[in-house]
């Protein structure tokens, strides 16, 4: 397909797309037809999808050189028992004949990274299958012929695969930063992060330099359509990661509560406020959200000590918390909540006066008003 071969079998009809960088002429004296022109136009778009679609091929050989290259240097001497802390010395050394299909229990890995690297042996095959059917094709057809899209449409719903790698990737992320390798292990490790969104872009190239009549776009638009539902899946997963991680730290190293550590709990945002309660005299406070529940820490009476004490936990719900504004202070929200919803006499009152103004308080008022709405919708 991309052996340049003549387009025609006399004069100018012989060049191949690479030759035909000005229009071709009728007159000798550098005139050109319009269907010259058109001719000369189709021929270059022929040429520039064709690099498309080689741009894909070299980018797919590249990934898996340095998948195997992550996977036999680094990976493999890292799980053998005791080399966690030592593997770079050894790596390029150890025997081939290992087996590298089994993996021993290596204690010195978080249980997360050891799953995260395993993930490599099982990616591995796909790309393989992937590039061999690329070259296939590519090799067989003339590019008026050729059939990529079905290919794609085959390969890209088992990139769901990469969920777990996704997940996990950043525990291996913080795990390796710490390491004296961590720099070379993490540019390895990004690239499956990296993968599938570049198929997305590449997809979108190769379709536009594609005719809406060639045999091959349909299915190439399917499959990018396939291909933006897994990136987006995927990149899901780094977020709920990402999220998981910073509620694990919000309440283990600033409120010091394991006991709120649950499965379903999401951090939301924090604030530094002003609180009030009846009458009494002001005091700085910290506020923190989450997907179901509203955290007041007292912040600790010297502003560069640590600390504070946490004084309340209220759950967030349709029933139990209400809140208001007061249009006289634009930079505050008033807090009423039932310490019991069966007892409305139990209701207290906080005015909450947020330290960056109006417009932080809007972005709290914004993120308390969605909780309600999908809360009533769910169960209203």
């Amino acid at each position: 397909m991309f052996t340049n071969k003549p387009v025609a079998s006399n004069n100018d009809f012989c060049k191949s797309p690479v030759e035909l960088e000005k229009p071709w002429t009728v007159d000798g004296k550098g005139g050109a037809t319009e269907i010259h022109k058109e001719m000369h136009f189709e021929a270059k778009k022929l040429s520039n999808r064709e690099l498309t679609i080689s741009e894909l091929i070299t980018t797919e050989i590249t990934y898996l050189h340095n998948m195997h290259k992550f996977h036999s240097q680094y990976i493999l001497p890292m799980m053998l028992p005791g080399n966690a802390k030592k593997s770079r010395s050894i790596r390029g050394s150890i025997s081939m004949q290992v087996n590298l299909m089994q993996f021993r229990e290596v204690l010195e890995i978080p249980p997360d990274v050891q799953t995260l690297l395993r993930q490599v042996k099982t990616i591995l095959p796909i790309h393989e299958d992937f590039l061999l059917k690329l070259k296939k094709i590519n090799e067989m057809h003339s590019d008026e012929h050729v059939k990529f899209g079905q290919t794609f449409l085959n390969f890209f719903p088992m990139l769901k695969i990469y969920a777990v790698y996704y997940k996990l990737y950043k525990s291996g992320e913080n795990y390796f930063s710490e390491r004296d390798d961590g720099y070379d292990v993490m540019q390895l490790m990004s690239n499956p992060i990296q993968r599938p969104p570049r198929y997305l872009l590449l997809l979108k190239e190769i379709i536009k330099r594609t005719d809406e009549d060639h045999v091959d776009y349909k299915s190439l638009v399917q499959a990018k359509s396939v291909i933006a539902d897994v990136v987006e899946s995927l990149n899901m997963k780094l977020k709920q990661d990402a999220f998981q991680a910073t509620t694990q730290r919000i309440i283990l190293a600033e409120l010091r509560l394991p006991d709120l550590l649950q499965p379903a709990r999401v951090f939301k945002t924090q604030a530094q406020v002003s609180l009030y309660r009846g009458e009494e005299t002001p005091s700085k406070h910290t506020l923190y959200l989450f997907n179901d529940l509203l955290v007041i820490k007292k912040n600790a009476k010297i502003d560069f000590l640590s600390g504070g004490e946490v004084k309340e936990q209220i759950k967030l719900s349709p029933r139990t918390v209400h809140y208001s504004t007061d249009p006289k202070n634009p930079d505050t929200l008033i807090i009423t909540y039932f310490d019991n919803e069966f007892d409305m006499d139990s209701h207290k009152t906080l005015t909450v006066k947020f330290s960056n103004g109006a417009e932080q308080r809007q972005h709290w008022e914004s993120i308390l008003r969605g909780f309600r709405d999908r809360t009533i919708s769910r169960y209203g």
